[in-house]
């Protein structure tokens, strides 16, 4: 959170921040370090580290609510944008939208199905809700995302990382 802070206050642009699954603090103490960062919201993830897995949907859906709540109650409204990491462990994307729709229903502001790149089940998200979708250089251009409907775009460390291989071609 200090980082993040350091962040925020750096720029003037709204920042959101990867925040896990709000590394085991109580909502309201992930609110209260998320809106001392500066931060306007953040990415929820549902994978379960310790386990390998993912987090059962019901509690996650009720942890998004959780957040919601305590951050409501502090007079501040993040954008929570619930990450659905069913794609990244191979799940279904019918797993994948029942866990967007749930999210979605529990006050999520958007869903962010991660390494979704299959456009027809990019179209089943946004017809959920709004939906975030990680872009990489080589995947779906950023006009058909946005014919789409995609809501939101994510970048991740692509971007950083093309930058760095063109400068070891650049240094030779």
């Amino acid at each position: 959170f200090a980082a993040l802070r350091r962040i925020a206050a750096a720029v003037t642009l709204p920042v959101t921040a990867d925040l896990e699954d709000g590394y085991g603090l109580s909502p309201e103490e992930f609110v209260e370090r998320l809106f001392d960062s500066g931060a306007c919201g953040a990415n929820l993830e549902d994978s379960d580290h310790r386990a390998g897995g993912l987090v059962d949907a019901d509690r996650n859906a009720e942890r998004i609510a959780a957040v919601k709540a305590a951050a409501r109650a502090r007079g501040f409204d993040p954008v929570i944008n619930a990450r659905v990491d069913v794609h990244y462990h191979k799940g279904t994307v019918a797993e994948g939208l029942k866990r967007a729709r749930k999210y979605l229903a529990a006050g999520a502001d958007c869903v962010f199905p991660i390494f979704l790149s299959d456009v027809t089940a990019i179209r089943e998200y946004v017809a959920v809700g709004p939906t975030n979708v990680l872009y990489s250089p080589g995947s779906t251009v950023l006009a058909e995302l946005a014919k789409l409907g995609v809501a939101r775009i994510s970048v991740a460390s692509f971007l950083f990382r093309l930058v760095l291989k063109r400068l070891e071609v650049a240094a030779g």
